[in-house]
């Protein structure tokens, strides 16, 4: 009998491995009950560790996940409520407000057209555009500002965030916000020496936004329709400010702390290059393994080799923003990390949204995380950390964006 036994141990601790082995892991359901806490923070008590948990924790109605792993997106899941009025969950489908996600798109756009020869990278801005003109300054007298310098924002120029919701009774157009015309708060300018330092700027975004234009002789909306959206398969994705109905359904509006609505489809910003995106987390990804594909030498649907390296070049840094202390900035997003652990990301933020996008360059993983609530980068931080965790991300440290300085107020 015990000979019996012990040749049935060693059958069984030869089977059973490989029968285990075939019996898939359930990464979203583990995360979704389980988040943990990034670097520092304080960890989550037991029992309060689940999304609907953290959700009511930090006051944010709902969130949208997707998580990249393999080159592709391996799951993507709602949870929480996308509308406090109508009680509407949230879905794999709900638009969220993209907010400056949308700066990373702008970088491939402009990279495109790099690539088509319709721009120029390190040309004077105001030799290729048509119309308007960034009026001269002090500080551009030795020193040109170039799309290289608008996209990886060490252009010196002004205006941090367009935080203002322009509401669609009081219309605005790109020149206007440009010139500073009411409700614009100020008018882009340049207020140091180019090249000095790294200084975020949606108002170099929205130049970039004009450029385009004017090169494509299309509307921004639909110049990135045809460049970006189509080719990637982003058929949930639109800079439309107006949006169809079918898409009004599935819009997740903006809530502050106390279930105050503060955003949604009814405003329209100008600055689309800057923020103005809407979609979903599963489409947003699509970004991401475009990333991910030009830089591994893997064949891209728009992105050449030289472009996805100008992307991805570090920078200036500034030793005294939060995000430069841990990272430096590339065109239209921030780099971190070495080796296999080196990242590329985004942050975006508007009033009632909150979202984060991250890439991992040598492994094909990404995360992308949407949310219809303010100051939501408590939440976006748990789960950014419990999916790298879950996936065995190596040297991973998620990296919070700063906290921006009212529009109101000129970034010194």
């Amino acid at each position: 009998m015990r000979r019996f036994l012990l040749i049935l141990l060693v059958v069984w601790s030869g089977v059973a491995p490989r029968l285990f082995a075939d019996v898939p892991v359930d990464h979203a359901a583990r995360i979704e009950k389980h988040l943990v806490a990034p670097g520092d923070a304080r960890p989550i008590p037991p029992g309060q560790a689940s999304i609907a948990d953290r959700l009511a924790f930090w006051h944010v109605p709902g969130v949208g996940i997707a998580v990249i792993d393999g080159g592709k997106v391996v799951w993507a899941k709602g949870f929480g409520v996308a509308d406090l009025a109508t009680g509407s969950a949230v879905d794999e489908h709900t638009l969220f407000h993209g907010a400056s996600l949308s700066k990373t798109l702008t970088a491939i756009a402009v990279l495109k057209f790099v690539q088509d020869g319709k721009i120029d990278l390190d040309q004077d801005i105001n030799e290729q555009l048509i119309g308007w003109k960034l009026p001269p300054s002090e500080f551009t007298k030795d020193k040109k500002i170039t799309p290289r310098r608008l996209m990886s924002h060490t252009a010196g120029m002004s205006l941090m965030a367009f935080g203002i919701g322009y509401s669609t009774t009081q219309p605005s157009t790109l020149i206007d916000l440009l010139n500073g015309k009411p409700p614009a708060t100020q008018p882009v300018r340049v207020e140091e020496l180019p090249g000095k330092r790294f200084h975020y700027s949606g108002g170099a975004i929205a130049i970039a936004q004009l450029l385009l234009e004017e090169k494509s002789g299309q509307p921004y909306p639909q110049l990135i329709q045809r460049d970006l959206f189509t080719p990637l398969g982003m058929s949930e994705s639109t800079f439309e400010q107006s949006l169809t109905a079918e898409q009004f359904r599935h819009v997740a509006p903006g809530f502050r702390a106390g279930n105050t609505r503060v955003n949604g489809p009814e405003r329209v910003y100008p600055a689309m290059s800057a923020a103005g995106l809407w979609t979903t987390p599963s489409d947003y990804c699509n970004v991401i393994v475009e990333i991910q594909r030009a830089a591994s030498g893997a064949p891209a649907k728009i992105l050449s080799p030289g472009a996805v390296a100008a992307m991805l070049t570090p920078y200036i840094a500034n030793a005294k923003s939060p995000i430069a202390r841990t990272s430096t900035v590339g065109l239209g997003v921030f780099l971190a990390g070495q080796g296999k652990g080196r990242t590329f990301f985004h942050a975006g933020s508007h009033p009632g949204y909150s979202c984060y996008m991250v890439g991992r360059l040598e492994a094909g993983q990404g995360v992308v995380v949407m949310t219809n609530g303010d100051n939501a980068f408590g939440l976006i931080g748990e789960i950014v950390q419990t999916v790298a965790n879950e996936y065995g991300w190596q040297d991973f440290q998620f990296i919070p964006p700063p906290k921006p300085k009212p529009a109101t107020q000129p970034v010194r």
